[in-house]
């Protein structure tokens, strides 16, 4: 990945591809499969959002997201909403302070929609929330740099490491779970109480959505 950095910034050629020489072992003992992405302006725009989009378009039963920018694409929001729709377990963790008023508003503007069609959405009490995790079905995970919004998709240099069956899952599962307990869970009901003034801050944060 620093090569891979290097050559885009400098113009250098230092890296040279070639496949890994050593195959795994018929007996060695595999434990699912592991796949790191990068991401940013040198990679296809909007690798990270497909890939993101593809793991909640395949979903079963449940999505659990813990983010702390939360500040999704058409593609991210419209797979949210159809996973919610049709039952799918939706579960959104984000800091109850984010460390940007205009992110911490921006974000909320887009609660209504998925509470709306049965997401859950948990605010984090217990200091600032700053992993970016993704589990699907409890099988496949994601965790790395890349935020859910527009800057990680299409103009920040990411890597995450997308996990298919391993058992690292059980842990992050094990840990979502520790961290839903310090979280509040989102009332519908009174978040779309708000009052106007809230509702106007979240429009307006809105319109900066793509520099965010």
């Amino acid at each position: 990945m620093f090569l891979l950095d290097w050559e885009y910034i400098s113009g250098e050629k230092v890296l040279e591809y070639h496949r890994a020489e050593k195959k795994p072992h018929e007996d060695d003992e595999l434990d699912g499969a592991i796949q790191v992405v990068p991401s940013g302006p040198d990679t296809q725009q909007g690798i990270m959002s497909d890939f993101y989009y593809t793991m909640m378009s395949c979903a079963a039963k449940s999505i659990w997201i813990a983010t702390p920018y939360f500040v999704p694409d058409e593609a991210i929001r419209t797979a949210l909403r159809v996973a919610a729709a049709k039952g799918i377990e939706v579960r959104i963790m984000v800091p109850e302070i984010n460390d940007s008023y205009l992110t911490q508003y921006a974000s909320r503007s887009y609660f209504s929609e998925l509470l709306r069609n049965g997401a859950e959405i948990y605010s984090y009490k217990k200091g600032f929330l700053h992993q970016k995790v993704i589990i699907v079905d409890g099988n496949i995970a994601s965790i790395g740099t890349a935020n859910l919004d527009l800057r990680s998709f299409h103009l920040n240099f990411e890597v995450n490491v997308f996990l298919f069956g391993t058992s690292s899952i059980r842990d992050l599962v094990a840990h979502y779970e520790e961290d839903l307990e310090d979280s509040e869970k989102i009332s519908p009901v009174q978040y779309h109480k708000r009052g106007l003034w809230e509702r106007t801050k979240e429009s307006f944060a809105r319109l900066f959505s793509g520099a965010l």
